[in-house]
């Protein structure tokens, strides 16, 4: 492991919730939010001695919970990723201890790594499916398609439109969203279908260079029944600048990640700098 190595943010870019009932999902890492290890003696945080039981409790025939103790005497995290704002701040954070405590330097594969960081990160909140550090440790896209996890090259993914971050200013459960999600399936599954299919459709566009046009007509299908079916996932200042930009074809506002709060996703065929109040950061993949 590299001493200045740097664990990236995550980006789920498509399947947001519907890659719960089978959808495809592509997440990509964005490294403009990290977090390193660096030489440091400080007081440590309570839940990080909890966290080592955790891990000699229930991941100690991967993880060298000795090596890591002894790792963090003298060395700390540092982040700048936002916590409960969808950039998968856990999934770095794990990503980060396991490079340094992990017990075997061999080749893995794809699902077995999966598997153990799930559950290295299920400590921080529930049971975890590992995607989000899986990115993070790898430093690449994956796509999910089927059940089945493929690493792709970066140069891989590639949009046509402007893509921004929008900061809501609050964070927000990632859990509370899920569960609301599963709770108002029925009610909203003729929905929630085509959403899964154009949301496939618009991976298959992102990874073999559709046009423009194409592109930022599934984006608004996408937005279009985010704002009809999941809006209590819409923080309230959010709601008439999503139908404004859906009315005039401007932006068109997407959740990101689990939604409710956090950073939400802006496409334009413009440059944008705000929309309303709020501040846009473009994204450079």
């Amino acid at each position: 492991m590299q001493v200045d190595k740097r664990y990236p943010a995550k980006l789920l870019l498509f399947g947001e919730h519907t890659v719960l009932k089978g959808s495809s999902s592509l997440a990509v890492p964005y490294p403009a939010f990290h977090m390193s290890w660096v030489k440091k003696e400080e007081e440590h945080p309570k839940w990080l001695s909890e966290y080592c039981a955790y891990l000699y409790e229930h991941c100690s025939d991967f993880i060298d919970v000795v090596l890591l103790e002894s790792r963090i005497k003298n060395h700390t995290i540092v982040a700048d990723i936002p916590i409960g704002y969808g950039l998968g701040s856990s999934g770095a954070l794990t990503a980060a201890i396991y490079d340094v405590a992990k017990k075997s330097e061999s080749e893995e594969e794809l699902s077995d790594l999966q598997e153990k960081l799930g559950l290295m990160e299920s400590f921080f909140h529930g049971k975890s499916s590992g995607f989000d550090p899986l990115i993070s440790f790898l430093q690449a896209p994956i796509l999910k398609r089927e059940g089945k996890l493929q690493v792709l090259d970066s140069s891989a993914v590639s949009l046509p439109v402007n893509f921004y971050l929008l900061d809501s200013g609050s964070a927000r459960s990632g859990k509370d969203m899920i569960s609301m999600f599963i709770e108002r399936y029925d009610q909203f599954q003729n929905r929630i279908g085509e959403l899964s299919s154009i949301n496939n459709e618009i991976i298959e566009d992102t990874l073999h260079s559709s046009s423009a046009s194409i592109f930022y007509q599934n984006i608004k299908t996408i937005s279009s029944i985010q704002h009809d079916v999941m809006s209590y996932m819409i923080i309230e200042e959010l709601k008439p600048l999503w139908k404004h930009g859906l009315l005039t074809d401007d932006y068109y506002i997407k959740i990101c990640g689990a939604g409710g709060g956090g950073y939400f996703l802006v496409f334009s065929l413009n440059e944008l700098q705000t929309i309303g109040s709020f501040k846009l950061q473009k994204v450079e993949l």
